[in-house]
C-alpha cells in the first residue's frame, strides 16, 4: 500500500479513488439490462471517460507510464463510443 506523507500525496490518491468509482459506475451501466439504450451507453461511456482521466492523472504523478498509456488509449476508445452513441440517437 502507498503511504501518504503530505497533502500532495493525499490529493494524488484522491484521483485514484475518483477513477475507481467512475470506472465501476461505467461498468455497472454498460452491463445493465438497459445498455441497449444509447443514452445509457452514453452515460456509461462518460463515466469511463471521467475514470480514465482521473486514473491518467494518478498514473502520471506516480510515474506509472504503462498505466498512463493504457488510460490514454481507453480515453480515446470511450470518446469514439460516445460519438457512435450520439450518431445512433440522431437516427
Amino acid at each position: 500500500m502507498v503511504q501518504v506523507h503530505n497533502l500532495a500525496s493525499k490529493m494524488i490518491l484522491i484521483f485514484e479513488w475518483i477513477g475507481t468509482i467512475f470506472v465501476l459506475i461505467g461498468g455497472l451501466l454498460i452491463t445493465s439490462k438497459r445498455a441497449s439504450n444509447p443514452k445509457i451507453r452514453e452515460v456509461a461511456l462518460f463515466a469511463y471517460i471521467v475514470g480514465t482521466i482521473a486514473f491518467g492523472i494518478f498514473a502520471y504523478f506516480i510515474g506509472a507510464y504503462g498505466l498512463l498509456l493504457t488510460q490514454t488509449v481507453f480515453f480515446f476508445i470511450n470518446v469514439r463510443g460516445v460519438i457512435n452513441c450520439i450518431k445512433e440517437m440522431r437516427r
